[in-house]
């Protein structure tokens, strides 16, 4: 089960990393150690077999940490959480966060960014080209207008799906897509 504390750190460290990785060391270990969805921790400073969480430099040590639960929703929300804790530590080292679960959330905010990057790009270049198209503001902005009263609602729909179902990360890009291209040819009829 999860840790009710943070895991001690044994005596005599100083000469696994300096004073200032052990500071460090403890405080990375006490978020993970107090955080209630983290069920397992371990780490050059606390495991049995030290040298396997040691880079063979000697410069850099791993802590692995398991995030616990059957929701996958839930897992990805503390993840979010507690990597938003890890990265504000003011910390002496550096801290390099991964798993599966990291990456996911580096992807979902990626395509998140790409998204509105796009369609901020898309949107006025397709209302230039729809006025030269349809030689007027009056058409140009009835496919834009029902786009916008069309693609939220669909949008709308994939996030309710979503807290029921496994949806793709994509599927809210390719509703966008296809709702402005089906609002695009509604006007040519």
């Amino acid at each position: 089960g999860p840790f009710p504390l943070a895991p001690p750190l044994p005596r005599g460290l100083g000469s696994r990393g300096g004073a200032s990785a052990l500071a460090d060391a403890g405080r990375v270990l006490a978020v993970l150690g107090l955080y209630p969805a983290v069920w397992r921790v371990e780490s050059f400073w606390t495991s049995d077999l030290p040298s396997d969480f040691l880079a063979s430099d000697g410069r850099s040590a791993l802590v692995t940490a398991v995030v616990g639960g059957t929701d996958e929703d839930l897992v990805f929300d503390h993840t979010r959480r507690l990597v938003e804790r890890l990265e504000s530590l003011d910390l002496e080292g550096h801290i390099e966060i991964g798993g599966v679960a990291a990456v996911n959330l580096d992807i979902v905010d990626q395509v998140e960014a790409d998204t509105v990057r796009g369609e901020l790009i898309a949107l006025p270049l397709t209302l230039v080209l729809l006025v030269v198209v349809f030689r007027g503001w009056l058409a140009a902005g009835l496919a834009l207008l029902v786009a916008a009263v069309t693609v939220p609602p669909a949008l709308f729909t994939l996030e309710v799906l979503g807290d029921h179902l496994l949806v793709n990360v994509f599927s809210a890009t390719v509703a966008s897509v296809l709702g402005l291209a089906k609002a695009i040819d509604f006007p040519l009829f």
